[in-house]
């Protein structure tokens, strides 16, 4: 199996669909500009390299991002002391989000050996699963009547959007979307009709007979998993301050413009990192769940 020609023109169209979707994302006021211009970075290969199939699916991810973070947002705002997960993506979240689609998409490409390329597929939507349903768990969890249980500490409440907080509402919501997403990964990936349409144009990759179906369970469980895996790592590992001025726990060390106090946690890991490390877990959990079955 060879390499599909890849010409000027495809990386031109790629590049142009992508620079529509992003330029109506900031006119909408849903990404920064810094934000468009890591959205073209991420968002190009993932087109040109994945498929529209891929694309679809992470394109269905920021609109759900989009929509849910438009859900009760001056409640958000009001009962979010935090205030640091409401509000226009930045280029921080699009990479944090964005950078394992991205890299499994250009796998699928370059690899030669069909089994090979599945498994990257399955990486892809596993590891978009967990955004996905993260996304949910939290935008939808912040409306939540209950304060969060601290996910390591049960017996414990935090601020309503802190890491590593959790609520029933949030978690349910965590599972729907996980499911949801599975059923749309099997509806518009190569599980359904066993053929990938590109940029580049028609890819067969070879599936096992009599598991299409199982990408539904896949997805769906590693999607959760990896939610709940990123709320462990903001309660745990996941860097802590207190501000000076309005005496908030936060995540971030500069925070009502002055420098807030190290409480604890790793200085570096914040909810952009734990993000992107929970993102790599979904997709791994996804890849050992399909080889497993």
């Amino acid at each position: 199996m060879f390499l599909e020609p890849l010409y000027v023109s495809t990386l031109l169209y790629g590049f142009g669909i992508v620079c529509l979707i992003g330029l109506t994302a900031f006119y909408l006021n849903v990404l920064t500009l810094d934000g468009f211009v890591a959205g073209l970075i991420v968002g190009v290969p993932i087109l040109v390299f994945g498929g529209f199939d891929n694309f679809i699916l992470l394109l269905s991810f920021l609109i759900l991002g989009s929509v849910l973070s438009r859900i009760g947002r001056d409640i958000k705002r009001l009962y979010n002391p935090i205030g640091e997960k409401v509000g226009t993506r930045a280029w921080p979240n699009v990479v944090a989000n964005g950078f394992w689609p991205m890299i499994s998409s250009v796998m699928i490409y370059f690899f030669k050996d069909p089994s090979v390329k599945l498994l990257w597929e399955i990486f892809f939507m596993g590891s978009l699963a967990s955004m996905v349903a993260d996304t949910s768990a939290t935008e939808i969890g912040m409306l939540s009547r209950h304060k969060p249980r601290f996910i390591i500490d049960p017996d414990s409440y935090v601020e309503p959007g802190s890491s590593g907080g959790v609520t029933l509402l949030g978690s349910l919501a965590s599972i729907l979307f996980s499911i949801l997403f599975g059923f749309l990964a099997y509806l518009v990936s190569g599980f359904n009709p066993l053929t990938r349409f590109t940029l580049i144009g028609f890819s067969p990759l070879i599936y096992s007979k009599g598991r299409e179906y199982v990408i539904l369970f896949v997805i769906a469980v590693s999607g959760a998993l990896g939610s709940f895996f990123d709320s462990f790592l903001g309660a745990s590992i996941q860097g802590k301050y207190k501000c000076v001025v309005c005496g908030n726990v936060v995540e971030s060390h500069i925070h009502c413009g002055k420098e807030s106090m190290y409480l604890s946690g790793v200085r570096f890991i914040d909810n952009h990192m734990v993000n992107f490390i929970s993102g790599f877990v979904g997709g791994v959990i996804a890849v050992i769940l399909f080889s497993l079955i």
